[in-house]
């Protein structure tokens, strides 16, 4: 009996998605273990400990979140909280990887795994090779597992208490109110109208302190590129800004875009079918994951050339400014306001049309060259392996139309 063409394709596309995968992980893995990521000596070999302690939580985020969302385990109220938490917790995860994994520059020909090819140290230094495997083992492994059983996954212990909590926590500190204050001029609404006396204007005062910090952060960010202190691949000061603001700017639209999208009634013409919706959310994160890591570099400051803004201790510097903590509480306001807007004005972003044409051209492009197939198969790999069996309600997730919500958590 003859094989399909398109299982050779299938198991081609897998066979080249594993070697790039595997590839690439040795390739960080020996990176930090040689001293050459921006970690440098400060966390040699430790940086491994933390690369997969981070990966795990990584991936407990972005599962949880799909889970919880099928799942319906929260009510709006909460479920709001926690993507807010959770998407700042996601890009603290996404740049503490990037700070043990991104190879700084220079490396002085100490090369990891021996690769002495120019092309390829590029690639390692911006963020392309990290990004990979975090993308594939952080993030779409265990969303995929999640999508087969959502309830299994969020009503977890571990994830109760590593995702859920601390992302309702965050939320109540207060840090992320910005956004809720900034939510006014977008729709109008006064998120604190339900709230009374005292405890509404402290949720207002919280709100301007959260404003004021992201402030703060966004002028840390750029007076470090103003500098040529931070971690980005280029000397020049108002190259290291054009690159910040633009890829800040598509973030942002890409993060709405797929809100827009999938609220019903409001497809564009090139993604309506359920097929083209799935592939366009699968491009998207990896597209979404490769600007992260190149904006953990822009954002952060080199560790030998410390930001001279504000005078802070070694230690601090480390925690906010070298990590890139700093510069995940620059984006992250950003990426939840463009979800608000799209949210209340999901048409807005469908205007003009050429850029959800190209959005979703290059997001299918990524999917069909099959660069997450790994995914696919270690997902079901472990679900064989701990005999993980799909909820009854998902039994056709891989034609299901996610909603607005769940295209969300993707």
């Amino acid at each position: 009996m003859a094989v399909p063409v398109a299982n050779i394709i299938r198991v081609l596309k897998s066979v080249v998605s594993w070697c790039l995968v595997l590839f690439c992980t040795a390739y960080i893995i020996d990176g930090q273990v040689k001293g050459v990521s921006r970690s440098r000596d400060s966390l040699r070999g430790g940086g491994v400990v933390i690369l997969v302690v981070l990966t795990f939580w990584l991936a407990l985020l972005e599962g949880s979140q799909v889970g919880i969302v099928m799942s319906g385990a929260l009510d709006s109220e909460q479920l709001e909280k926690f993507f807010m938490g959770r998407q700042l917790l996601v890009l603290v995860c996404v740049f503490g990887i990037a700070f043990v994994t991104v190879l700084s520059d220079p490396i002085d020909g100490n090369d990891p795994l021996s690769v002495n090819v120019s092309v390829v140290r590029w690639l390692g230094q911006a963020g392309f090779i990290s990004s990979i495997v975090i993308t594939i083992f952080g993030q779409q492994v265990s969303q995929t597992i999640a999508s087969r059983s959502p309830s299994s996954f969020s009503g977890s212990k571990i994830v109760t208490y590593t995702v859920l909590k601390p992302s309702l926590f965050i939320v109540n500190t207060g840090i992320l109110h910005g956004v809720l204050l900034l939510k006014i001029l977008v729709t109008n609404t006064d998120p604190f109208a339900h709230k009374k006396g005292a405890v509404k204007i402290l949720q207002y005062v919280a709100g301007f302190v959260s404003v004021v910090l992201w402030g703060v952060s966004s002028v840390y960010v750029v007076a470090a590129n103003i500098e040529g202190k931070s971690n980005s691949l280029t000397s020049s000061a108002a190259a290291n800004v054009v690159l910040l603001l633009s890829l800040w700017l598509i973030l942002c639209y890409v993060e709405g875009l797929q809100v827009s999208l999938t609220i019903p009634g409001n497809k564009a013409s090139h993604c309506q079918d359920p097929v083209s919706l799935k592939n366009f959310l699968i491009g998207r994160q990896v597209l979404v994951a490769l600007i992260m890591f190149i904006l953990s570099g822009i954002t952060s400051v080199d560790q030998d050339s410390p930001s001279t803004v504000l005078k802070l201790s070694s230690a601090v510097q480390l925690i906010f400014l070298e990590t890139g903590v700093c510069g995940a509480l620059f984006l992250v306001v950003g990426q939840l306001l463009s979800r608000v807007l799209a949210a209340h004005s999901p048409g807005l972003l469908l205007k003009p049309k050429a850029l959800p044409l190209v959005a979703v051209s290059i997001s299918n492009g990524i999917s069909a060259s099959g660069l997450c197939i790994a995914a696919e198969d270690a997902a079901s790999f472990l679900c064989c392996l701990f005999k993980i069996k799909p909820d009854d309600d998902t039994s056709n997730e891989s034609t299901r139309t996610p909603s607005s919500t769940e295209a969300t958590a993707l």
